[in-house]
């Protein structure tokens, strides 16, 4: 699969809430891990640019989630 569609599907999946996985990705694209880390990557400089939302990684449920709680832009 194509670079645009692999991170096009996470960034759905990313919006709708659903709990995304490295295994399960890896394994649906036919990626590898530092492939999905990589569109990771690329995907949390988006969101945290343009909405402010962080991507975060949860060891407990081993699985990466959008928070969307407003950061704070002005800590002064």
């Amino acid at each position: 699969m194509s670079k645009s569609y692999v991170v096009l599907h996470l960034y759905d999946a990313f919006t709708k809430g659903e709990p995304v996985t490295v295994e399960k990705c890896c394994e649906a694209y036919d990626i590898s891990i530092p492939t999905f880390r990589r569109y990771i990557a690329l995907l949390r400089d988006y969101f945290m640019e343009e909405y402010s939302y962080e991507i975060v990684y949860s060891k407990t449920r081993n699985t990466y989630y959008l928070r969307k709680d407003k950061l704070p832009t002005d800590l002064s």
